[in-house]
């Protein structure tokens, strides 16, 4: 068996832990080489998790947001529109009442 922060690690010509050796997932103990992978892998495991998790409550937050600004959007443009009616109303009554007189 051998290991090494930058060469191949091996049992019997098998490829054991590649890339994980140069990463730095092996632990050397008094010669021995010993594996913290599942340890690695979980804490890596449980910051993705974390994360997804994190984004998902952003992504609903931003849709709820996003709806609650369209609907304001969509309120605000009724009331400008309203508003135009409303000074259109004003002009054709005031065009009326100048034809009668």
């Amino acid at each position: 068996m051998t290991a090494s922060a930058t060469n191949v690690t091996s049992i019997g010509g098998i490829n054991v832990l590649g890339s994980f050796a140069a990463a730095g997932f092996t632990n050397a103990l008094d010669g021995t080489v010993t594996i913290c992978f599942f340890a690695d892998v979980s804490k890596a495991l449980n910051y993705i998790g974390v994360t997804i998790s994190r984004l998902t409550y952003q992504e609903n937050s931003l849709m709820v947001s996003k709806a609650s600004i369209g609907s304001t959007r969509s309120r605000i443009e009724d009331v400008h529109m309203a508003e135009e009616q409303l000074v259109d109303a004003k002009l054709q009554i005031l065009q009326q009442t100048a034809a009668i007189t």
